[in-house]
């Protein structure tokens, strides 16, 4: 690690650039603003920035025992720059802060060489430069991670699967009010989640923790996501687990969690990358001792669902109501055409669970039909693999229910629709092992093929090569073109006459 000495003599050198007459140019600061009071932070962000990238300014909203005027300004600032680093990444500017934790400035250093080598072909030369580093360590202290532990919870499979795997432990429950599927405009919807909430802490003996923020409405999506064909789908591809936490670490520096565990929605054996990944998130350290755990990267969706139906049945432990999917704004599962109800209702009726007191108004019959029409039709790669998975394992089971034996003999993959041509390409987690934290095992085996449509598999991959070749060509000819520019503009100097 480079010493807080060093750092400053480099931020320096950074911060001032020289332009070809030599003549200093200050980097510009991303902020225009920030107001932190009480509870609430607001940043008011860079307007030439804002305008390319962004709708609009940051904030970030707790509840009343969360006092951001009482904590450091460099852990306070945390929501906003673990939610807005990609976007400076991919921008390819440098733009300074005033100071930033100077172990969260080192972790976002390690995500970003993760995410180099995951998306090659997006260059991701901008650069957020603290004028200064601080070293922060706890204030409070810590609670005892053998007895109490915090969760990022939304009520879905991931987090419950979470929850439950720790049911004999105490948990501090954090939910955000502007994630994806709670837009912050949606009061109502919210209100109805936030009770739901409640009622899980409740019934399992949790505390529950809320924020309020626009940590994704803030970004201008009809931008971002055009950025890179290597980057789909923005969120999940570059800021998903960071960019909670950021917004999270409040809440665990107020109330002394060392970890906050999020749930995985990807495997080891999922074959296309994504940033949602314990590469990204275990690298995460702030105020020296709070962490981001990315936990069940080796469970598929039937691996969570059979693990919270074995712990019903052998603890003992109610049965939790969950909801999966965010396609009812009414706050329900929408049980028809959704690769996540699917995949859920299908892993309990297989399992021999009644959908119903799991949050899926649907009987068994109707899960079969539905299902079948689903798959009618050509589906995405994750949906079809999901279900490939399911039925890899149900095989391996003594018995299943007559109800769930059609999914034995199923092509699941017979119709999958694949990432357009020429975006993503096949991940080999072992070319990543220099990257990864001390605290993580990346498997030694790890098959990313066992559900593939062979033919298919061959014609993306030779997709992939033209394309990654067409970017190759496009790169010289643009390199080609600049030195012309050069060239020109020299020509053009006026002579020097002495």
């Amino acid at each position: 690690m480079i010493k807080k000495s060093s750092y400053r003599a480099f931020a320096s050198s950074l911060i001032i650039l020289f332009s070809l007459n030599a003549q200093p140019v200050e980097i510009e600061d991303i902020t225009t603003s920030v107001v932190v009071q009480k509870n609430s932070l607001k940043v008011g962000i860079n307007e030439s920035f804002k305008k390319s990238w962004l709708t609009g300014d940051f904030f970030a909203l707790y509840e009343s025992d969360i006092n951001l005027e009482e904590m450091p300004y460099s852990i306070a600032l945390l929501p906003f720059i673990y939610n807005i680093y990609p976007v400076i990444w991919v921008s390819g500017k440098n733009y300074s802060i005033e100071c930033m934790d100077e172990d969260a400035y080192y972790s976002l250093e390690k995500v970003k060489k993760v995410l180099q080598r995951l998306y090659p072909q997006t260059p991701l030369t901008g650069n957020l430069i603290p004028k200064e580093l601080v070293k922060n360590r706890p204030s409070v202290p810590l609670v005892d991670s053998t007895k109490s532990i915090a969760i990022l919870y939304s009520s879905g499979l991931d987090s419950t699967a979470c929850s439950f795997e720790h049911y004999d432990k105490k948990q501090l429950l954090i939910s955000a009010h502007g994630h994806a599927d709670l837009p912050v405009r949606k009061v109502r919807l919210w209100k109805n989640r936030q009770q739901k909430f409640i009622e899980y802490a409740q019934d399992y003996g949790h505390t529950n923790a809320f924020l309020k923020s626009n940590y994704t409405e803030f970004l201008n999506w009809e931008v971002i996501e055009k950025i890179s064909p290597e980057i789909t789908s923005w969120r999940v591809d570059t800021t998903e687990g960071v960019g909670i936490f950021g917004a999270a670490v409040p809440i665990l520096f107020a109330k002394g969690y060392s970890t906050l565990l999020i749930g995985s929605s990807f495997t080891w054996h999922y074959p296309y990358p994504t940033a949602a990944n314990p590469l990204v998130d275990d690298n995460l350290i702030v105020a020296d001792t709070i962490s981001l755990k990315h936990t069940h990267f080796d469970y598929t969706r039937f691996d969570k669902v059979k693990l919270i139906v074995d712990l019903v049945r052998t603890k003992n432990i109610k049965i939790p109501s969950m909801r999966v999917c965010d396609y009812k704004k009414s706050g329900e599962n929408c049980c028809q055409f959704c690769a996540k109800c699917q995949t859920v209702m299908n892993s309990l009726i297989a399992l021999g669970e009644d959908p119903v007191p799991y949050g899926f108004n649907i009987t068994p019959e109707e899960v079969v039909q539905r299902t079948k029409e689903y798959f009618s039709e050509g589906q995405g790669y994750w949906t079809s693999w999901n279900f490939c998975d399911m039925q890899q394992k149900l095989k391996s089971l003594p018995k299943i229910p007559q109800s769930a034996q059609w999914l034995l003999q199923y092509n699941f993959m017979k119709k999958v629709s694949y990432y357009a041509a020429g975006t993503k390409t096949r991940v080999n987690w072992h070319n990543f092992r220099d990257l990864a934290p001390s605290t993580l095992t990346i498997p030694t085996e790890i098959s990313t093929n066992f559900c593939d449509n062979a033919k298919r598999q061959r014609k993306q991959e030779i997709a992939k090569h033209t394309y990654d070749k067409l970017l190759i060509k496009l790169k010289k000819r643009s390199e080609k073109n600049r030195f012309r520019e050069i060239k020109t503009e020299k020509n053009n100097l006026p002579v020097n006459v002495s």
